[in-house]
């Protein structure tokens, strides 16, 4: 899974390593993390009982090998029942799918 996106030099939600733009940048979902908030809740989600906190990874080819640089990089965080909320198979798919909902990845095309 991926998601296929343009990228702006100075987007706000990524950091772009390479300060060009990148066409045709392939986000992939690095890492998707269920942290419990009950106990010492994220100033952003004081209600969630769960938050996702999420790594994604952009390169500039589909087939990415073991040591390729990645040309940006976001962290995301996120209530659980944000991604519950999502279409999707698997815990995995309904992560994709919030990635696609919101800026800059909305309006990717999922590969």
């Amino acid at each position: 899974m991926a998601v296929k996106q343009n990228v702006g030099v100075r987007d706000s939600k990524f950091h772009n390593s390479l300060s060009i733009k990148v066409d045709d940048t392939y986000f992939r979902l690095m890492d998707a993390v269920v942290i419990r908030n009950k106990d010492t809740p994220e100033p952003e989600f004081p209600d969630a009982d769960y938050v996702v906190k999420m790594t994604v990874w952009g390169f500039p080819t589909d087939s990415p090998k073991i040591g390729d640089a990645c040309t940006s990089t976001t962290f995301q965080e996120v209530d659980l029942a944000e991604v519950d909320k999502q279409t999707g198979a698997t815990f995995v798919a309904k992560c994709y799918a919030y990635l696609m909902s919101i800026d800059p990845l909305k309006g990717g095309t999922a590969v």
